[in-house]
């Protein structure tokens, strides 16, 4: 409720503000890594075919591309929501372990297809009879398929990270949530598609691996507080650090 807030206020006194949707992205970090912590509570990638996760991760993107290219845009964050409370309902019903990672990769797959979909582009020309617009949705599924990848493999390698950093894991998953948080303020910065599509790929597998640390244990709520200081620091260093450079370059 309160990042909810956060992003209201942010949204609704942003009008004529430099960076304006920059500042809503990173209000929108610390509630998007709440609800990914609950998509990846129960992530077991041993528990159902790795090559039926993937065509389901392929099959998403590829449909969140073609709702671009209609138009229907709207309907991508429309079914995000569907997807969440799918996860949410099979979590709290004896579901199949099957069904559960099935919903998790398609949620996974939804937020890599909207990221690309909004955030990776590249100038292309028409070859021969094939239009660039589905030139463009090609290079968005490869894009979204890598950032997919890179998700998984942050999940899967979420228990080594732990055994790493095992006294200072909470001080790690602090920091790079606010890392997130800029990353996801500077998303549009870089102009090379390429390094855009690296960009997007490491923002959203470190995001997976911060959820993951959040949905583990019975600790949840000292995490949430933690992230919640965190986010509000990073949020107000930014807006004041704009602020000071803006009023004394004058």
């Amino acid at each position: 409720m309160f990042w909810t807030l956060a992003i209201v206020v942010t949204l609704a006194t942003h009008d004529g503000i430099a960076r304006a949707p920059a500042y809503v992205r990173a209000a929108g970090v610390p509630l998007g890594l709440a609800a990914l912590a609950l998509v990846v509570e129960q992530f077991a990638r041993d528990q159902i075919a790795s090559t039926l996760l993937a065509a389901v991760a392929v099959l998403t993107i590829a449909a969140v591309q073609i709702a671009h290219a209609l138009g229907a845009a709207v309907l991508v964050p429309i079914a995000l929501g569907c997807g969440l409370g799918a996860v949410l309902l099979v979590r709290r019903r004896s579901a199949a372990a099957a069904t559960r990672q099935l919903a998790i990769a398609l949620t996974i797959a939804l937020i890599a297809g909207e990221l690309t979909a909004e955030y990776v582009s590249y100038p292309m020309r028409r070859v021969g009879p094939i239009p660039a617009s589905a030139i463009m949705a090609v290079f968005r599924l490869a894009a979204g398929s890598l950032t997919v990848a890179a998700a998984y493999a942050a999940a899967s390698s979420a228990r080594l990270a732990a055994r790493l950093f095992a006294g200072a894991i909470d001080t790690v998953s602090a920091v790079a949530a606010l890392c997130i948080q800029l990353a996801f303020f500077y998303v549009d910065a870089l102009s090379n598609p390429i390094w855009r599509c690296v960009h997007v790929a490491a923002l959203l597998a470190v995001a997976v691996a911060v959820a993951r640390w959040l949905s583990r244990g019975p600790q949840i709520a000292i995490r949430l507080y933690s992230l919640t200081v965190v986010g509000v620091l990073g949020l107000a260093a930014l807006q004041f650090a704009y602020f000071y450079r803006d009023y004394f370059g004058r």
